[in-house]
């Protein structure tokens, strides 16, 4: 599957300033883009519903806000067709991380990050990675986060990702 300039990127953040900033970012990138300040405001919307068959589009959302949080927009979004989910955070913890991937995130990253990244991130998923593959995902956090993980983090992560006993 190709990227198409109609591919759509929802951003969810409670952080104005950055939401606005990617927004804008990937509007540039030729994406259909459209910025919500809550999980709330983006599962009300009617935006999710109204996509062609075979159009896949990227959810980018933070995982602590108030309401319902990004876990918890994830786990709503995880069963639709057709959506790939990129999972933010700047205060993850190991179990963040599990649960994002556990829930059926396509990847997660953590802030700060560098804006190239995440429109490589996105581009790739929207090409073609298989929302809620699990060794994709397991795979995608030790490459895309390991830098800032310890190797008795990222083996912990490998651990409770696999169901293996610490």
């Amino acid at each position: 599957m190709t990227v198409s300039k109609a591919s759509t990127v929802f951003v969810v953040d409670d952080d104005e300033a950055l939401r606005n900033t990617l927004v804008e970012l990937f509007a540039f990138e030729g994406y259909r883009t459209y910025g919500f300040g809550t999980a709330e405001q983006l599962l009300e919307s009617l935006l999710l519903t109204d996509f062609p068959d075979g159009e896949v589009c990227c959810v980018v959302t933070d995982v602590k806000m108030p309401g319902v949080g990004g876990i918890g927009l994830l786990q709503q979004l995880v069963n639709r067709r057709n959506v790939v989910i990129v999972m933010m955070s700047g205060a993850a913890t190991v179990t963040d991380v599990i649960d994002a991937f556990q829930s059926g995130a396509t990847e997660f990253l953590l802030k700060p990050f560098e804006m190239p990244k995440l429109l490589s991130t996105v581009r790739k998923m929207l090409a073609g990675f298989m929302p809620g593959d699990p060794s994709t995902s397991a795979r995608a956090v030790i490459h895309h986060s390991g830098q800032a993980l310890s190797e008795q983090e990222r083996e912990l992560i490998w651990r409770e990702f696999n169901g293996t006993p610490s």
